[in-house]
């Protein structure tokens, strides 16, 4: 009897070892994208520079992001699955604002589209590459 509960609990950890549940009820493989990334981008502005630092912790992740070396400053929370990270971002630097949006995940880099509104107005990025430096 105790080597079938030894073996039986054994499976049962390796089992929980190996999988991640999601809301499909299977398991789904997550992708690493802690690390800092940075690119360019131009906008009706001009040309600026996204930098963007992830920490994950399974499916999700904090951060920060920064623009221009800090014209735009704020913090980051999401989530991220097998190819592609959702992003929320409170804007704190220059004023409160809020953004979202997604990125693809690429080997080294990510494509980021997000809509964000703070008091300057109303912003859109699309298709911004940030690798990872």
């Amino acid at each position: 009897m105790k080597i079938s509960i030894v073996i039986l609990t054994a499976l049962l950890l390796i089992g929980c070892k190996h999988s991640s549940s999601s809301s499909g009820g299977g398991s789904t493989p997550i992708t690493n994208v802690a690390g800092t990334y940075s690119g360019p981008y131009s906008s009706s502005s001009g040309a600026h520079t996204l930098s963007l630092t992830l920490v994950q912790n399974g499916a999700s992740i904090t951060g920060t992001f920064v623009v221009d070396s800090g014209v735009f400053i704020g913090s980051a929370t999401g989530s991220v699955g097998t190819d592609k990270v959702s992003l929320s971002v409170t804007e704190t630097v220059p004023c409160a604002g809020t953004w979202s949006g997604t990125a693809a995940i690429n080997t080294n880099s990510l494509l980021v589209n997000a809509t964000g509104t703070d008091c300057g107005g109303s912003y859109i990025l699309t298709n911004v590459t940030v690798n990872k430096i």
